[in-house]
This record gives structure tokens, C-alpha cells and sequence, in this order.
């Protein structure tokens, strides 16, 4: 009878031990979640996704750098390509690339978890590097909740 009661017991805490570890597990990856909002004033490239004027939120898991972004009518997921830390980061924003009117999202800097996000950006051929300077500018980003 001891043996039985010792067996349920132990398999009591085993089940006891699972359940927080998973629970631990769960809160910390919900610790690398990041999720903010932006607004667009012209249309931008950003990986294969082009999107339009118009606002936009964006959930972000830090496990992996993959960023979804939705829009009034679309949603799109993004792997970015370099995770970096900046610890000098005062603001979150978009950086982007224009060329000819053209523009592309380069990065995305969140000051609140001091990290830069890098993309890719389009392979520009010799003549149109010939045609103008690249301008680089930068669309604020809001942290936290939509």
C-alpha cells in the first residue's frame, strides 16, 4: 500500500515539476515578444512586402527575428536578416532607405530592448548608383500595446 502512495506522490511532483517548468518556459517566451505600431506617409518596400500608406501594428518574436505586420488590409511576416544590440539607442523607428523615390525598409531600432533588426535591401547596378545620393530617413515607432 506504501508503494502506491509513494508511486502517486512522486508522480504528483513529477506532473507538479512539468507544469512550472513549462510555465517558466512560457512567461520567458513571452518575454521576448515585442509589439508596437508605426504609421506610413508614402508606399515602402519592406522584404518581398510592399506596403501602402496607412498605420500599421507589428507583433515581434525576439526568439527568432520574425516580425509580423498588419495592416488595414494586409498582413505580412518579415525574418529579418542581422540581429544586433545598440545600447545607445534613444528612440525606436524604421530606418529607411529612398532612392528615387523608392523606399525600403533597412532597419528596426527598439530603444526599450536595445536591439537593431537589419534587412535586406535591393542590389542597386552601377548606373543607378550613378543617378543620386540615397536618402535615409526614419519613420517613429510606438512600443508597447496596439
Amino acid at each position: 500500500m506504501k508503494r502506491v502512495r509513494s508511486s502517486k506522490v512522486a508522480a504528483l511532483f513529477g506532473f507538479v515539476a512539468l507544469a512550472l517548468s513549462l510555465a517558466a518556459g512560457f512567461a520567458s517566451a513571452n518575454e521576448r515578444q515585442c509589439v508596437g505600431k508605426f504609421t506610413l506617409t508614402s508606399e515602402i518596400r519592406w522584404g518581398k512586402a510592399l506596403l501602402p500608406p496607412g498605420n500599421y501594428s507589428f507583433e515581434l518574436d525576439l526568439n527568432n527575428d520574425l516580425i509580423t505586420v498588419r495592416g488595414q488590409k494586409q498582413t505580412v511576416m518579415i525574418m529579418s536578416q542581422v540581429h544586433d544590440t545598440d545600447t545607445r539607442l534613444q528612440s525606436s523607428a524604421l530606418v529607411l532607405v529612398s532612392r528615387r523615390g523608392k523606399s525600403t525598409v533597412r532597419a528596426l531600432q527598439l530603444a526599450g530592448q536595445k536591439v537593431v533588426l537589419l534587412y535586406a535591401v535591393p542590389k542597386e547596378n552601377r548606373e543607378e548608383l550613378a543617378r543620386g545620393p540615397k536618402i535615409i530617413y526614419r519613420v517613429p515607432v510606438t512600443l508597447g500595446g496596439n
